[in-house]
């Protein structure tokens, strides 16, 4: 069990890249959207993170959870992806969790929550008064986690293939 004590959060450094990669599987594992390839749907959630790491645009940030282990060892836990929105109704600058994920081994033990929690104290800090965040309607676990920090539905999208 990770002891959240442990636990730093910090900027995205270049050596993170093979990190955050590795753990972009792990958002197709329980649950996939509808008449999507998995090939693209990693690729999708790649992209813009590649772009980040290219980029490094100021306004946006991501940020490595890690701990030192018995051994002393560094080991990273997790990331958060933040990116600043804008509402489609009210026109407003709001926050946006694009990615969150953590490694199997850091799965309840709070640092979820922990990475929310740094992104709440991200977008206070650039002014915004909300956040926004997407996640797979069949993901019904995630979905839950969400709501259970005081999140709700907002919009729901649906999507329909059509056939030739």
């Amino acid at each position: 069990m990770i002891d959240l004590a442990t636990v730093q959060i910090r900027p995205f450094e270049t050596g993170d890249r093979n990190f955050i990669l590795s753990l972009i599987p792990r958002f197709i594992e329980k649950a996939m959207p509808p008449g999507r390839a998995p090939i693209q749907v990693i690729a999708g959630i790649e992209r813009p993170l590649l772009d980040f790491m290219e980029e490094r645009p100021p306004i946006h940030a991501l940020l490595i959870a890690e701990h030192t282990t018995i051994e002393n060892k560094t080991q990273r836990l997790g990331f958060i992806y933040l990116q600043p929105q804008v509402d489609g109704f009210s026109r407003e600058r709001h926050g946006h969790v694009s990615d969150i994920a953590i490694t199997a081994e850091a799965e309840g033990s709070g640092l979820g929550r922990l990475l929310m929690a740094e992104a709440e104290l991200w977008a206070r800090t650039k002014g915004y008064r909300f956040l926004t965040l997407n996640a797979f309607a069949a993901n019904g676990a995630v979905r839950r986690w969400y709501e259970d920090q005081g999140y709700e539905p907002d919009m729901v999208r649906y999507f329909k293939p059509l056939t030739q």
